[in-house]
């Protein structure tokens, strides 16, 4: 990606300091990039580069048609679900390797437990047997 300008870098602070003071909460659908530039009082080619920016550096997700939206910070967590003690100590690790923070779990009640407790990034099970429908499991998603 290119160097942004002496503007671009202005707004594109301004914005960084929106979004991680809160101002901008995720999911706030930013204004159009013509608005934007118009505040910001400067051109809507050096917003669209701001915007490409922001995105690039996943801070924003621009959907065609729809806007651009500050996105939700990612967790550094991941979930490790294993049933053998050796399968997640190699997660573990691998986990680690990869400069995120694994959160352990057993069986698929723990997993439960911990994503209703826990905002995690991403999901690493190996080999787990799930019980049968009729056990009671409940599914659940967090956004």
């Amino acid at each position: 990606m290119y160097e942004l300008g002496p503007r671009a870098r202005r707004v594109y602070q301004a914005l960084i300091d929106q979004i991680r003071s809160g101002e901008l909460a995720p999911g706030t659908r930013l204004p159009a990039h013509t608005q934007l530039a118009a505040s910001f009082g400067v051109a809507p080619l050096t917003m669209r580069q701001v915007l490409a920016r922001l995105e690039a550096d996943r801070l924003v997700v621009r959907e065609r048609g729809r806007g651009t939206f500050v996105r939700a910070a990612e967790s550094p967590y991941v979930l490790v679900v294993a049933a053998r003690p050796a399968q997640r100590a190699d997660l573990e690790q691998q986990v680690r390797g990869a400069g995120k923070r694994p959160v352990v779990a057993a069986t698929p009640a723990e997993a439960l437990a911990t994503l209703e407790r826990e905002a995690v990034a991403s999901l690493a099970i190996i080999e787990l047997r799930l019980p049968t429908a009729s056990a009671g499991l409940r599914l659940v998603r967090r956004v």
